[in-house]
């Protein structure tokens, strides 16, 4: 048989067409009958009329009852996308017929099933799906592992009384430590060997921590940590809320920062509050009450032809501690008399020069030396011992010859020996209330402070200190001024023909032992008082004293009793 050009592709488009439509024709009532269908002999010596059983069964062609419309095989290719089933209900009959179609059309024989058949039907695959969810959710569990930033838990019945959702924990920020070591070696033969070397440990923390809790769908938990913001109350922010719903009686409990704004001009709120605020509901009655700590506060500040104007209240004993000291107890008397004809100190010392010692816990060593500060050093009326005797010459001005302390202490030999020093005094005034740490101080490779370090008023013999002490911190001084052409020296300068490690002898101004009791007390001054702004104006610049009442009656009979004092 011989076929043209023009017919082969006739024959093969049809063959294409075919394949595609003969599955679906084959499901139909055009099945070949019974005895044509093929028969697969296992033996040549069996019987005929045998069938074996396949090992991979495929889908049948035709469906003989509704229990076969679902049932799958592995051989069988899976069903496209576009194909789609459809169940139809038939009033007139009553029955349900099942369609398949491709887009529009149909291309199956319609199935029919009765009502019972279709309930058996539907409630198989309403199983089936619901397993499939049931699995699929088992598996997206599975997948969810625990993480510390994100954490969920369930309540169980607890659900009733915080409502739905669970425990849920989520947590973000950073941590930053940088930790590093420092040590200085010196080589200084005037320095113990232990001295020479130093070290310690330098570090420097960042944290900016975010937490966020939820438990139901009332309760709310947030804390904030972050060590570089501005302001001190903004460092910590832990909030802790209730949320009723619409008909309960507490509206909103919230513990930890709470604000507290007010639509009112009279009263105004504030927003870096600590404490509890609660909000209830009393039918028409709304309650909100609140019982904080204020952590700010708010200033007022207006401004006039380009400079602000602004009040200050500073409390009498907020004065600016550890920080200026008077030189010797004769300046503190002679204070008031100097300033009496201001804008002329009449004074009459000139002090020329000065050394400041202070304990040293910056490591540094260059201009270090051992030093011994006694209080009563250059004293006369205001000794804290009396038995420091006065020079028989005596014009009441500080010298190191002002009392007998200076002359008998250097006479005792190796007291500037630093490590003998306390036996040594000890020994030698232990009848006389003569103690360490209260009349006189040791100090080991003390610091000298640079001039730029603070300030002197050479007239009134006032020293400010750049940095305020700390309580543990020793402040000596050595100063020389002149008066009425006479030149004058109290303590022992670096300068002097005092060689290290030899310690220096020097007038203690602040000691490790604060108490009013002790005579160097009324040298630190208690009038002075940071207001912490500068460039102040002379020009409509008050001051203004406020006494209380039972201060102002003190001093009305203080009055009465001394008329002109």
């Amino acid at each position: 048989m011989t076929f043209s050009n023009k017919t082969l592709p006739i024959i093969f488009l049809c063959s294409v067409v075919l394949s595609a439509i003969l599955p679906f024709a084959m499901a139909t009532e055009f099945a070949p009958p019974a005895s044509q269908t093929p028969q697969v002999n296992t033996n040549s010596s069996s019987d005929s009329s045998k069938q074996a059983t396949p090992e991979f069964p495929v889908k049948k062609f035709k469906q003989d009852n509704y229990e076969e419309l679902g049932a799958k095989y592995p051989m069988d290719a899976p069903q496209p996308e576009n194909v789609k089933s459809v169940v139809e209900y038939d009033t007139e009959t009553g029955n349900y017929i099942l369609r398949t179609y491709v887009g529009d059309m149909e291309v199956a024989t319609s199935f029919l099933m009765t009502e019972q058949e279709y309930r058996q039907y539907s409630a198989k695959n309403e199983l089936q799906k619901y397993w499939r969810e049931k699995d699929s959710k088992a598996a997206a569990n599975n997948e969810d592992k625990f993480s510390i930033s994100d954490m969920k838990f369930n309540i169980g019945p607890a659900d009733k009384i915080f409502g739905p959702g669970g425990v849920q924990i989520k947590t973000s920020g950073s941590a930053e430590l940088v930790f590093g070591y420092k040590r200085n070696s010196i080589d200084n033969p005037a320095l113990t060997e232990r001295m020479r070397k130093t070290g310690n440990f330098e570090f420097d923390e960042k944290i900016q921590l975010n937490v966020t809790g939820n438990v139901g769908d009332k309760v709310s938990l947030g804390l904030n940590y972050n060590t570089e913001s501005s302001f001190d109350f903004d460092q910590k922010m832990v909030k802790l809320a209730y949320k009723g719903k619409e008909d309960d009686i507490i509206k909103n409990l919230e513990a930890g920062n709470v604000s507290m704004p007010l639509n009112s001009s009279l009263i105004s709120g504030s927003t870096a509050l600590f404490g509890v605020k609660t909000e209830l509901q009393f039918g028409k009655l709304n309650v909100s009450a609140i019982a904080t700590q204020q952590n700010s506060e708010t200033q007022t500040v207006s401004s006039k032809g380009g400079t602000q104007t602004t009040k200050y209240e500073v409390n009498i004993d907020d004065y600016d501690a550890n920080r200026h000291f008077f030189l010797s107890h004769y300046f503190r008397d002679n204070y008031e008399t100097a300033m009496s004809q201001l804008p002329y100190i009449s004074s009459g010392i000139t002090i020329n020069r000065v050394e400041v010692w202070v304990t040293n816990k910056r490591g540094n060593y260059d201009q270090a030396r051992n030093i011994v500060a006694f209080m009563d050093l250059g004293e006369t009326v205001e000794r804290d011992n009396k038995y420091w005797e006065l020079d028989s010459v005596n014009n009441n001005l500080p010298a190191n010859n002002a009392n007998k302390l200076y002359s008998q202490v250097t006479a005792i030999d190796g007291v500037r020996n630093v490590q003998l020093t306390n036996s040594l005094l000890s020994d030698r005034y232990s009848g006389f209330d003569i103690n360490g740490g209260e009349d006189y101080e040791k100090v080991e490779s003390a610091r000298r402070l640079d001039p730029s370090e603070y300030t002197l008023n050479k007239e009134l013999g006032i020293i400010s200190l750049r940095n305020m002490l700390n309580p543990d911190e020793v402040l000596g001084v050595a100063f020389e001024y002149t008066y009425k052409g006479q030149t004058y020296q109290v303590g022992e300068f670096s300068t002097d023909a005092i060689t290290a490690p030899n310690a220096l002898i020097v007038k203690l101004l602040k000691g490790t032992a604060q108490s009013p009791q002790l005579a160097s007390w009324d040298l630190m001054m208690k009038n002075v008082y940071n207001l912490g702004a500068m460039q102040i104006q002379p020009d409509n610049f008050k001051f203004n004293i406020v006494y209380p009442a039972v201060h102002v009656a003190q001093l009305h009979m203080r009055n009465a009793r001394h008329p002109g004092g």
